[in-house]
């Protein structure tokens, strides 16, 4: 095999490879987004229900009780979201270092 026909399928490869990557990250940081949109629609039934407490005792107690399931689930959101940001840093470090070598491979060989 010729090299020019060796580069072109490296290319393909460093292609392939980027494009699987780039998913990978994308992927973890769209579950980033739809915890912190469950903590803010969290947060939002909170204050909502916050607003029904000076109605009577009953919903007072109701809310208060909400309002402590609510802060322990927030809590484990949040660590979610935590255990995903190393995650979410090396998958943007190797997409980063896919992308790269696609690039100069793509580069290399237009130039041949």
């Amino acid at each position: 095999m010729n090299r020019r026909k060796q580069l072109l399928r490296l290319t393909a490869l460093a292609e392939m490879q980027r494009e699987l990557e780039l998913a990978k990250l994308s992927t973890l940081t769209q579950r980033q987004r739809e915890i912190e949109t469950e903590v803010a629609d969290l947060e939002a039934a909170r204050r909502s229900a916050h607003g029904y407490s000076a109605e009577c005792p009953e919903i007072a107690i109701a809310a208060g009780r909400f309002d402590a399931f609510a802060l322990t689930r927030r809590d484990q959101m949040y660590v979610q979201i935590a255990a995903l940001v190393p995650e979410i840093d090396q998958a943007r470090a190797v997409a980063a270092r896919a992308v790269g070598r696609h690039s100069v491979l793509q580069k290399l060989s237009v130039k041949k």
